[in-house]
């Protein structure tokens, strides 16, 4: 086992384990790095919702368009172009646009995910904690919102995350 999964199985002694351990399940090495796996893709979510919301508002807002692939006027356009490429701008604008919305199509998976996990949330602590730290809020600013300490606010979080995790084991995770 490496050093990560022991922080995992002693992350998952309190909670997770009895979790199994209801279901009549074994836990077994390659359970652990499923939920390894889901806690980090909620970390991850919830470190990246701030900047993926952001740009799926500047997407919707405009109609999001690049820039041409070819210079087509001044010194730029007198330049030799890279061989064996399409440089038919109309095309390329294309491919862009279509790579573009797939990336929109992406985030706004992960942005509704996150969202739909953390409205399954009961405590209403947890889900403020977890709303307030994916809108960038420090640790320290939700204990003087909560009137607790930022120790408590982080213990808070990583209960969240775990029953979060849970969520996305049983739903996204294979």
């Amino acid at each position: 086992m490496k050093l990560h999964q022991f922080r995992v199985v002693d992350m998952l002694k309190c909670f997770l384990k009895r979790e199994l351990v209801l279901m009549g399940a074994a836990i077994t090495i390659k359970e652990i790095e499923r939920i390894d796996v889901a806690i980090k893709t909620v970390n991850q979510d919830l470190r990246d919702y701030h900047w993926l919301a952001n740009y799926l508002e500047i997407y919707d807002s405009a109609d999001y368009d690049g820039t041409p692939a070819t210079a087509t006027y001044g010194e730029d356009a007198a330049m030799p172009k890279a061989k064996y490429k399409v440089t038919d701008v109309t095309y390329n604008q294309a491919v862009r646009k279509m790579q573009a919305h797939e990336r929109y199509e992406h985030y706004r998976n992960r942005v509704f995910r996150l969202e739909i996990a953390m409205s399954s949330l009961e405590d209403e602590r947890e889900r403020l904690v977890i709303e307030l730290y994916a809108k960038r809020v420090t640790l320290r600013r939700i204990g003087e919102i909560l009137n607790v300490s930022k120790q408590m606010v982080f213990k808070i979080k990583e209960r969240a995350v775990q029953k979060l995790a849970l969520y996305y084991l049983k739903r996204y995770i294979e």
